[in-house]
């Protein structure tokens, strides 16, 4: 399985579902942050450094946190969009049967999202389309 470019596809999607969930002024920090997260994770073609994107992530989010950073939030979504793209990339190793990246992942949406790109019917694993 070529992995670049099904994350590019994963990050697109999230993108425009992160649009659609921040569309207020008062959402743009998680709105900025969900879109980081998508755009670090496009263009990456193996699955450790997509691992070592979360790593630094989710130490970036615990420091704003740990600060009480005013933009925590923007943090906190960097980190939950390279979750999902791991999450979406874990479910589609497994589908090819191959190891997942971590051992919370795949999760029953990420498998979903998963089988929608790969183009799953009927228990059958297509090709990225």
């Amino acid at each position: 399985m070529d992995l670049g470019p099904f994350i590019d596809r994963v990050c697109a999607v999230g993108m425009a579902v992160a649009r659609a969930s921040y569309p207020r002024s008062d959402q743009s920090e998680r709105l900025k942050g969900c879109i980081e997260g998508f755009e670090i994770c496009q263009g990456i073609e193996h699955a450790d450094h997509l691992l070592e994107a979360l790593h630094q992530a989710n130490a970036r989010a615990i420091e704003a946190f740990a600060d009480q950073a005013t933009d925590y939030r923007r943090w906190n979504c960097r980190a939950a969009g390279i979750e999902w793209v791991c999450d979406v990339v874990s479910a589609a190793l497994v589908a090819h049967g191959l190891r997942s990246l971590g051992p919370l992942w795949p999760t029953p949406p990420a498998m979903r999202e998963s089988a929608s790109i790969l183009g799953v019917k009927h228990g059958r694993t297509g090709h990225i389309r």
